[in-house]
């Protein structure tokens, strides 16, 4: 937290115009900010969902939405994305090490074309963390499940966190965060289809002798195929907000002829 501040006041002090792209982030949430929820400028190409969600976060307090202050907010998915990406290699490798689980996140953290994303207002910063939010609850709901299965369905409970982990980790609420995803870049849908297949995948061989490792393609597909049609109406509605959300975005790239919204000519 200390190294984003130091670098975020360092870089607002050498770039205090809006640079590159910004200048069409800027005035678009500064719109927002005004309460011209209808006004859109040709030139963006991404959906606006960092945008809304960047003027209800701040319009009430601070209306006029500047400049070091829309550069401020990426700092919240910059905060998250290393627990974020913790969380994640930890679901995914369960023996993993703490020492190697950690470097791994942190170096992760520093990609280049990641990292320096931070002290701009562009989407990328907000894309990854929600993408990341999103497979981390889809991970651990994979898990969960797993978890359940194997003791015969009787879980514990936990408590309250318990209960705000099963909702946050259920149908609706990994199909908000695929939303939320979605909502501020359109290219995330090919995460939110990696992230359904990928669980499927592991749903489909779970309680049967089939190594995810498995190097023999055709015998592995093979015992997956003969399980699908046990389990695909269970895998539809587990991931039926999802499978919606990509239904509608589908739909929408005919009708709009790409995935870019705006200014599709400079984006071929």
């Amino acid at each position: 937290a200390a190294l984003l501040a130091a670098l975020y006041r360092a870089f607002n002090d050498e770039v205090r115009e809006p640079y590159m792209d910004e200048p069409f982030h800027v005035r678009q949430t500064q719109s927002y900010c005004a309460g011209n929820w209808t006004e859109w400028d040709e030139k963006i190409t991404t959906f606006p969902g960092l945008y809304a969600a960047t003027a209800l976060l701040v319009r009430g307090w601070a209306p006029g939405c500047e400049l070091p202050l829309l550069r401020t907010v990426n700092l919240i998915p910059a905060l998250a994305t290393p627990p974020l990406l913790l969380a994640q290699l930890r679901l995914l490798y369960p023996s993993l090490s703490t020492t190697d689980a950690l470097a791994n996140s942190a170096v992760l953290s520093l990609l280049p074309t990641h990292f320096f994303f931070h002290f701009l207002y562009y989407t990328d910063s907000a894309a990854t963390a929600s993408v990341l939010l999103f497979l981390v609850l889809l991970s651990q709901q994979v898990a969960s499940a797993g978890a359940q299965s194997s003791s015969g369905g009787f879980g514990s409970s936990g408590g309250g966190g318990g209960l705000l982990l099963r909702l946050a980790t259920g149908p609706l609420g990994v199909g908000g965060a695929a939303a939320l995803a979605l909502s501020i870049r359109q290219t995330n849908a090919v995460w939110l289809m990696h992230g359904v297949i990928s669980a499927s995948l592991t749903q489909l061989a779970d309680g049967r002798s089939i190594d995810p490792a498995e190097t023999r393609l055709l015998p592995a597909s093979g015992a997956l195929l003969l399980a699908l049609p046990r389990k695909l109406p269970h895998l539809c509605a587990r991931h039926l907000p999802v499978l919606s959300l990509l239904s509608g975005f589908a739909a929408f790239v005919v009708r709009n002829g790409g995935v870019v919204v705006g200014d599709a000519a400079h984006h071929r």
